[in-house]
């Protein structure tokens, strides 16, 4: 069962988010949806190493923006070394206030600088984004393995770590499908939140938009992914996750 209303005005604000001033969203409720766990192992330079588990799913941000739209945003976590409170399996409130910026870096600086990240990452981290809101919103099968490779897979892309221990079953297999695909051209902003309110841990947090992608440029990119079936979704009490 779909319980809320995703990116009806995403393309919208994606245009919005990309001009020069930035958008300021909102966020009062946050939810990881369809998610697992999975291991991220390596060396993230600048940081050192890591070694532990994570959630990784798709997380769904609502609110209004400072010209007081409303929004429903697909999102993933475009910074996996801070913390943000969300919901696990429906949203929870929160009191969160992101803006919008190119991505650039991998945030893994406390002042939001960090590595610099190739156009090839970008590409592939953006594209990995909106392939995931794109399989969420057609609520594909085997929906939990997915999003929580896809999740993977742009932490792969970003730092150069790797993925494994998945608590889907099939979820290493899509990893390793995903993590090799090329996405031309695909570029998201990334929206940051760069103050303290809530349960943000490390005074920033990344998130990378998801939007759904034209049809006609990405529909044979989905082809073979089984646009079929239902997951149900559970309820949780609100965890603080890398997102």
């Amino acid at each position: 069962m779909r319980s809320i209303s995703l990116v009806a005005i995403t393309t919208a604000l994606l245009a919005t988010a990309s001009g020069a001033s930035a958008t300021i969203f909102n966020v009062t409720s946050a939810g990881l949806y369809n998610y697992g766990t999975v291991q991220m192992a390596g060396t993230i330079p600048g940081y050192g190493a890591i070694d532990r588990n994570e959630y990784a799913g798709i997380l769904v941000l609502q609110g209004t923006t400072d010209t007081a739209a409303p929004f429903s945003l697909t999102t993933y976590c475009f910074d996996i070394l801070h913390n943000i409170g969300v919901g696990f399996g429906g949203q929870t409130g929160v009191n969160y206030t992101f803006s919008s910026a190119s991505l650039a870096n991998d945030l893994s600086g406390n002042a939001g600088t960090g590595n610099p990240l190739s156009a090839n990452q970008v590409e592939r981290m953006s594209g990995l984004a909106r392939l995931g809101s794109y399989m969420f919103t057609k609520n594909v099968s085997d929906l939990s393995s997915r999003m929580a490779a896809i999740q993977a897979a742009i932490w792969s892309v970003e730092y150069g770590i790797t993925a494994s221990n998945f608590s889907s079953p099939t979820a290493q297999g899509f990893y390793n499908s995903y993590i090799g695909r090329s996405f031309p051209g695909a570029k998201t902003p990334v929206l940051v939140a760069s103050n303290a309110q809530g349960q943000i841990i490390g005074n920033i947090q990344g998130q990378g938009l998801g939007a759904v992608p034209e049809p006609e440029t990405w529909a044979l990119m989905v082809l073979g992914f089984g646009l079929v079936g239902v997951n149900a979704r559970r309820r949780s009490p609100t965890r603080t996750v890398a997102a």
